[in-house]
């Protein structure tokens, strides 16, 4: 009895260990991918017009900020599934002066197969500011 009892216990810590430890792996892939350029916690500076990429989506060279109905708007992003996998994109675009937070553009698409292109729907209810100097990207989750 005592040895069954040992067993179940032992068996019982075992598997909480590697519970734990995934749980504790998982918590650290987040915590990575959080922080890669572009990432939600690591917002990343593009320039209007240029190429970029974020955590496996390509974008492509060619955009614009605009006013569409006097609101800020982005046209003509293009963004590529580079991923192993098809993926939705859900990205906030800002555009600021200095640290300053001027107006949010959201950035979406449906599911991306791989290799992929598709256009980007990025728009925003804030007034396309007429002074900014600053535009950075960041995945939404």
């Amino acid at each position: 009895m005592a040895i069954v009892l040992l067993v179940c216990c032992g068996g019982f810590a075992a598997c909480t260990a590697g519970v734990i430890g995934t749980a504790d792996e998982v918590s650290k892939s987040m915590d990575s991918d959080a922080s890669k350029s572009g990432g939600v916690d690591n917002p990343m500076t593009i320039t209007e017009g240029e190429a970029f990429e974020v955590d496996g989506f390509k974008y492509a060279a060619g955009w614009k900020v605009t006013r569409e109905f006097g609101s800020a708007a982005i046209t003509g992003l293009k963004v590529t599934n580079d991923r192993d996998s098809r993926d939705s994109l859900w990205a906030d675009v800002k555009l600021k002066k200095g640290s300053e937070v001027l107006a949010t553009l959201d950035c979406m698409t449906d599911e991306i197969q791989p290799g992929e292109t598709v256009t980007v729907d990025c728009t925003s209810a804030d007034k396309l500011p007429d002074d900014y100097d600053k535009i950075t990207i960041n995945d939404s989750f």
